[in-house]
C-alpha cells in the first residue's frame, strides 16, 4: 500500500498536478480517449462500406453531398446548442449518437445506395458534436490556472485515442466484420459517456448553468464577408489560399480513396484505413506538430510555413504521376494531412495576425461554415469535369493536383509578400500587436521601412521602429543612430543615448556632450549619464552642472553622478544637500531628495521626512532614494510606521514604502507589526506585504506571525459577526444602522485581510481566487472554496479559516469552539467595542447604545471617555444624557 501510495504521489507530481485534479483530469482523459476512438473506428469503416459498395467515381458525389449538408447542418447545430444546457446537450447527443449507430448497423443489412451516403455525412459530423462537447466540457471542468496544467495531459488522451481507434479497427476487422464494429463504436460512446456522468459526480464540477455553445457566435454575412474581402488585399490572399488548401486536399483525397479500393477490398480495405488515418497519420502530425513546426517557422517564416505543403504534396504527385500506386497517393495523403495540422494550420495562423481582432473572427466563422464546404465542392466538380472530358484516371488528377499545388506555391509566395505589406501598414500606423507574432525582418523591404520611419517618424513612432530595429540580428544600429543623432528628435536621441549606454558605443560622446549645452530637455539625462559613464572627461563635466541655476540640469547632474566611481566624487556637498532640504521650493526638496543618495548615512534621517512630504514630485524622488537605501531605510521607516498618534496617512506611507523595499529586513519589519490595532494601517501593511511576495517569492514570509495574525483576524470576524446578528435583531435607530453599515465594511475587510496573510504561505493567485468566490458568497461557491482550502492549507490555519466559511454553523458556536468567545446579547457587544474598539467603532457604538436604552453601559461609556478625544467626549456625553446618567466630570 505505501508503494502504491508513493507511487501514485510521484506521478502526481510528475504530471503536475493537484490532488484535488486529480479525478477530474483522469475522467477527462478516458472521455476524449473514448470518444476520438470511436471516431477512428467510424471514419475508416463508414468509407470503406462506400468504397466496397461503390467504385471510386462516385466519390465527387459524396464529397459534394458532404460539401453541401454538413456547413448547413453544421451552422445549424451551433444556434440549436446555444439554447441548451452543455449537460442536456451532452445527454440528447449521446442517445441520439448510440440509436443512430444502432440503426445504421441495422440498416446495412439492407443494403440501401442512400444508406452510405448518409452514413458518410453523419460521420463528418460526429467529431464535430461529441468531440467540440468533450473540450467545451473541459473548459468548464478547469478554471485557466488548472487548463496550463492539464489541457496537454488530455490532448494525449485525444491522440492515444485515434492511435488505438484505428489500430484497434485493423487488428479487429478480419475477425468481427467491417459493419459490426459499428456498435462496438456505439460502445465506445457509452464508454465515455459513463465517464461523463462520473466527472459530474466530482467535487467542484457543476455544468448546469453551463451553455452547449457560446451565447453569442461569431456573426457573419456573405455580403458581409464579400464586401471585406473586396475591400482587402491580404483577406483575398487568405480565401484564396484556403481555396487552393481545401481543393487540394479533395483531389488527394480522391487518388487514395481510388487507389486504396483498387489495392483492398471488404475488410482489408477497413484494416488499411483504420491504420492509415488512426496509427500512421496521428503519428507523423505529432512529430510535425511537435519536433518541426516551431523550427520551420522560426527559420522561414510565414512564406516558407506555407509552402511546405504545397510542395510536398507536389513532390508525392510528382511520384504518383511517374509510378502510380498505393504508397504513392498514401504518401501524398499522409504528407497533405499531417501538414495541414501542423505547418499549414500555423502558417494560416501567423497570416490571420495582421487583421484587426473583429475582421479576423469574422473571418474564421465565414471559412469554418461555407469556404470549406464551397472549396471541396469545387474539387469534387473538377474531378468530374476530367471524368466528362475523358480523363478521369489517376494520373489525370495528378496532373491537375500538380497544376494546383503550382498555384497554391505561388499563392504563398504572394502571401508572404502581402503578409509584409500588411505589417507594414499597420506598423507605419502603431496598430500592430508585436507580441503575438513574428515580424519577417529578413525582408528587406521592411527593413528599410522601419529606418525611414526612424528617421522621418514623430518621436514614438521613430523610436517604436529603433526598437525593433534594435531586435534584428546583425543590424548595424550604431551606423544609423550616427546618422541620426544631430537630427532626431528630443525623445529620439534620448533613447539613442540609452541604447549607446547599453550597447557601449562611443560614437555619440560628441553629440551627447553637445546636449549638456543645450535647454533641458527630455535628451539631458540620458546623455549626462552615457557621457559620465563613457566620456574622458566626463566627471568633470558633470561636477560642472551640480552648479547651474536649473534644477532640471543639476538633477540631470545627480542621476549621471551615480554612473560615474564613487572616488571621483560627482556629487553634491551634505550641507547644501540639508539646506535644499529646508527650501520652500518643491523643485529644491526635490534636488534634496535625490543628492541624498550619495550621502547614505544622513540619508537614513532625512529621506523618510522627505518621503512624507506634500509635494508629490518630492515624495516620489524620496522614495526612489529609499529604495536606493535597502535594509539601511528599513528602521527610519519602521520608526515611522509606529507613529500611533501620527497622521494615518503618515503611516500608510511608511508601510507603502517598507514594502517597496524588497529585503528581509523590511519583510521582517512588516511582519513584526502584523498585531498593529488600526485596521486602515494594518491593511496598508498587508499590502505592502503582498507586494514584497509578489517581487520577491525568495524571502522568508514567517510562519508564527502569520499563524497568529490569521487566529486573530479570526477571531475578530466572528466577533463582528456575532455582534451584527445582535444589533439586526433588535430596532434600528440612524446610530445603529450606521455601526452596522461600519461594522459590514469591517467585516469583508477582515476577512479580506486574512486571506492576504494567507497569500503570504501559499500562491497568492489562489487565495485571491478563494477570496473572490468567497465575495460572491454564492452558496456552491462558498463550498468549493472550502474543500480548496481544506485541500491546502496547514492544520494549524485551518482550524481558523474552514470554520469561517461554514454556512450552516453559527458563528455564536464557532467563537465559543475556538476562542472562548462569549457575547450574550447586544449590550454586551457594544459594551466590548466601547472598550476595545478603535476611537470610530467606539463612538458609533456609544451613540447605538444610547439609542437602543441600554443604561448598563453608562458606566463603560463613562470610563471610556476619559483621556478620549474631544468628539468622543462629546459624544459620550450625550450618550449619558440620553440614558439618564447625567453628565460626568470625565465626560465634560
Amino acid at each position: 500500500m505505501n508503494i502504491t501510495a508513493g507511487s501514485k504521489g510521484w506521478l502526481i507530481r510528475r504530471l503536475g498536478l493537484r490532488r484535488e485534479e486529480v479525478g477530474r483530469t483522469a475522467l477527462m482523459f478516458l472521455y476524449l480517449l473514448f470518444v476520438l476512438l470511436a471516431y477512428y473506428i467510424l471514419k475508416p469503416v463508414s468509407r470503406a462500406l462506400f468504397l466496397t459498395r461503390f467504385d471510386a467515381s462516385q466519390l465527387p458525389f459524396l464529397y459534394l453531398a458532404m460539401a453541401a449538408s454538413g456547413g448547413i447542418l453544421a451552422y445549424h447545430y451551433v444556434r440549436i446548442a446555444v439554447r441548451w444546457s452543455l449537460g442536456a446537450a451532452v445527454n440528447a447527443a449521446t442517445v441520439m449518437i448510440v440509436l443512430s449507430l444502432l440503426a445504421i448497423w441495422q440498416l446495412l443489412r439492407l443494403d440501401q445506395a442512400w444508406l452510405y451516403y448518409v452514413f458518410n455525412i453523419w460521420v463528418s459530423l460526429f467529431s464535430l458534436v461529441l468531440v467540440s462537447q468533450g473540450w467545451l466540457v473541459a473548459s468548464h471542468v478547469f478554471d485557466a490556472r488548472a487548463a496550463k496544467r492539464v489541457y496537454s495531459l488530455l490532448a494525449a488522451g485525444a491522440v492515444l485515442g485515434a492511435a488505438l481507434g484505428g489500430s484497434f479497427t485493423a487488428l479487429v476487422v478480419r475477425a468481427v466484420g467491417t459493419a459490426n464494429l459499428v456498435p462496438v463504436s456505439a460502445l465506445f460512446v457509452l464508454l465515455a459517456y459513463g465517464c461523463y456522468r462520473l466527472l459530474l459526480q466530482q467535487p467542484g464540477v457543476s455544468l448546469g448553468e453551463v451553455r452547449a455553445a457560446e451565447e453569442r457566435p461569431v456573426e457573419f454575412t456573405v455580403g458581409g464577408v464579400a464586401r471585406d474581402v473586396g475591400q482587402n488585399r491580404h483577406l483575398q490572399v487568405i480565401i484564396a489560399l484556403l481555396m487552393a488548401t481545401y481543393v487540394v486536399d479533395t483531389l488527394v483525397e480522391y487518388q487514395f480513396s481510388s487507389m486504396a479500393r483498387a489495392s483492398y477490398r471488404g475488410d482489408g480495405l477497413t484494416a488499411f484505413l483504420g491504420g492509415f488515418y488512426g496509427l500512421y497519420l496521428n503519428l507523423a502530425t505529432f512529430v510535425l506538430q511537435v519536433f518541426l513546426t516551431s523550427l520551420v517557422v522560426s527559420r522561414f517564416g510565414v512564406g516558407g510555413t506555407l509552402l511546405v505543403m504545397p510542395v510536398g504534396i507536389g513532390a508525392a504527385m510528382g511520384a504518383m504521376t511517374v509510378a502510380p500506386g498505393i504508397w504513392a497517393a498514401g504518401a501524398a495523403r499522409l504528407i497533405e494531412a499531417s501538414t495541414r495540422y501542423s505547418f499549414n494550420r500555423t502558417g494560416m495562423e501567423l497570416l490571420y495576425m495582421p487583421l484587426p481582432a473583429d475582421l479576423r473572427d469574422r473571418t474564421k466563422a465565414f471559412v469554418d461554415i461555407f469556404v470549406d464546404r464551397v472549396a471541396r465542392g469545387v474539387g469534387a466538380l473538377l474531378i468530374l469535369g476530367l471524368a466528362a472530358a475523358g480523363a478521369p484516371g489517376v494520373v489525370a488528377v495528378s496532373v491537375l493536383t500538380l497544376l494546383a499545388c503550382g498555384v497554391w506555391g505561388v499563392l504563398a509566395v504572394y502571401a508572404r509578400r502581402q503578409y509584409v505589406a500588411t505589417v507594414r501598414q499597420r506598423l507605419e500606423a502603431r496598430r500592430l500587436d508585436l507580441e503575438s507574432m513574428r515580424i519577417p525582418y529578413q525582408d528587406a523591404g521592411l527593413v528599410r521601412r522601419l529606418e525611414e520611419l526612424a528617421g522621418q517618424g514623430e518621436g514614438r513612432q521613430a523610436i517604436y521602429a529603433l526598437r525593433l530595429l534594435e531586435e534584428v540580428p546583425g543590424y548595424p544600429l550604431e551606423t544609423l543612430a550616427v546618422r541620426l543623432d544631430g537630427s532626431a528628435a528630443p525623445a529620439v536621441r534620448a533613447w539613442l543615448y540609452e541604447a549607446a549606454l547599453r550597447q557601449g558605443w562611443r560614437s555619440l560622446l560628441k553629440e551627447a556632450r553637445r546636449e549638456l549645452d543645450l535647454p533641458p530637455g527630455p535628451a539631458l539625462v540620458p546623455a549626462a549619464v552615457y557621457y559620465a559613464s563613457m566620456g574622458g572627461d566626463g566627471a568633470s563635466a558633470v561636477r560642472g552642472m551640480l552648479d547651474h541655476p536649473d534644477p532640471r540640469v543639476v538633477e540631470a547632474a545627480l542621476r549621471a553622478g551615480e554612473a560615474v566611481p564613487a572616488e571621483m566624487e560627482v556629487r553634491m556637498p551634505l550641507e547644501r544637500v540639508a539646506a535644499l532640504a529646508g527650501q520652500a521650493e518643491p523643485e529644491k526638496r526635490r534636488l534634496a531628495a535625490l543628492a541624498y543618495r550619495a550621502h547614505p548615512d544622513a540619508a537614513v534621517a532625512a529621506l523618510p521626512e522627505l518621503a512624507m512630504d506634500g509635494q508629490a514630485m518630492v515624495r516620489r524622488a524620496a522614495a526612489e532614494s529609499l529604495r536606493s537605501l535597502g535594509s539601511r531605510a528599513v528602521p527610519a521607516l519602521a520608526a515611522c510606521l509606529d507613529e500611533r498618534g501620527a497622521h494615518l496617512a503618515r503611516r500608510r506611507r511608511a508601510a507603502r514604502l517598507l514594502g517597496s523595499i524588497a529585503t528581509q529586513e523590511a519583510v521582517d519589519a512588516l511582519l513584526a507589526r502584523l498585531d498593529e490595532p488600526d485596521l486602515e494601517v494594518l491593511a496598508a501593511i498587508l499590502r505592502a506585504l503582498e507586494k514584497q511576495r509578489g517581487g520577491a517569492p525568495g524571502l522568508d514570509y514567517a510562519h508564527e506571525p502569520v499563524r497568529r495574525q490569521v487566529s486573530r483576524g479570526a477571531r475578530m470576524y466572528l466577533e463582528i459577526r456575532v455582534s451584527l446578528g445582535y444589533l439586526r435583531g433588535g430596532e434600528r435607530g440612524p446610530a445603529t444602522r450606521l455601526l452596522i453599515r461600519t461594522l459590514e465594511t469591517r467585516l469583508l475587510r477582515v476577512i479580506r485581510g486574512v486571506f492576504s496573510l494567507l497569500g503570504l504561505r501559499y500562491p497568492p493567485q489562489d487565495m485571491e481566487a478563494v477570496w473572490r468566490a468567497v465575495e460572491r458568497g454564492t452558496p456552491a461557491e462558498m463550498a468549493n472554496a472550502a474543500e480548496f482550502l481544506d485541500n491546502i492549507l496547514d492544520h494549524d490555519l485551518k482550524r481558523y479559516i474552514l470554520p469561517l466559511l461554514d454556512e450552516d454553523r453559527p458563528p455564536e458556536q464557532v467563537g465559543l469552539e475556538l476562542f472562548g468567545l462569549e457575547l450574550r446579547g447586544a449590550q454586551e457587544a457594544l459594551g466590548v467595542m466601547i472598550r476595545e474598539g478603535d476611537p470610530w467603532l467606539a463612538v458609533c457604538a456609544m451613540a447605538a447604545a444610547a439609542e437602543s436604552g441600554f443604561r448598563g453601559l453608562a458606566p463603560v461609556i463613562e470610563s471610556a471617555a476619559r483621556g478620549a478625544g474631544v468628539r468622543a467626549r462629546e459624544v459620550a456625553r450625550a450618550a449619558l444624557e440620553q440614558l439618564g446618567a447625567g453628565r460626568s466630570e470625565s465626560a465634560g
